[in-house]
């Protein structure tokens, strides 16, 4: 049984992933490295920074807080930025969609009649 996953799930995961890829790469450390610092398995680290959950669903990246924190420790940063990039694209698509919902709909024009 599937479940439905929205677009903005979707991207979200992407951007973590990027982020915490990015910082991994910044350091120079490789996928393993990190995996076993953080004491995760290594396939678990490798979806990580794919932005999935697992291969088999490729459901969106959804980990738990200590993970986050795990993976933070090893690279050096605090878990709040990791976070800083998706929680900005969030907060953006939230005014986005806000602002789209309340403002006056524009009449939709019509395309000319043939005579």
């Amino acid at each position: 049984m599937s479940r439905e996953v929205s677009p903005a799930e979707q991207l979200l995961a992407k951007c973590l992933a990027h982020t915490i890829k990015r910082r991994r790469l910044q350091l120079g450390l490789t996928q393993e490295h990190v995996a076993y610092t953080a004491g995760i398995d290594r396939n678990h680290y490798q979806n990580i920074e794919a932005g999935i959950s697992d291969r088999k669903t490729r459901y969106p990246l959804n980990p738990q807080l200590l993970t986050l924190v795990k993976i933070a420790n090893v690279l050096e940063i605090e878990v709040t930025e990791l976070l800083s990039d998706p929680l900005a694209l969030y907060q953006h698509a939230s005014h986005k969609l806000t602002e789209d919902t309340t403002a006056t709909p524009k009449p939709l024009k019509r395309p000319p009649q043939p005579r």
